[in-house]
């Protein structure tokens, strides 16, 4: 089964890893977290998974705003 591709996931991922950075490091973003930042964008355009990061970020922010565990099943390697 072929599963639709969501509008704008990189896009959102994207939007919110910078907001997460500027949050994380209000004073400026160290080069050496800039560039690792930097290399896993890149590396997520060019994914076929891409979908997979909005779905799990979209239920992460979920879960945090209902204040609700989520328990995750299994792992894969992106590679």
């Amino acid at each position: 089964m072929k599963l639709p591709v969501i509008q704008n996931a990189f896009e959102n991922v994207k939007k919110f890893s910078q907001e997460k950075l500027v949050e994380k490091y209000p004073n400026g973003v160290p080069e050496t977290i800039q560039k690792r930042y930097l290399q896993e964008l890149t590396f997520l355009e060019n994914s076929d998974h891409i979908d997979d990061f909005e779905i799990f970020r979209c239920l992460s922010e979920a879960a945090k705003k209902s204040n609700t565990l989520m328990n995750m099943r299994g792992t894969y390697s992106l590679r």
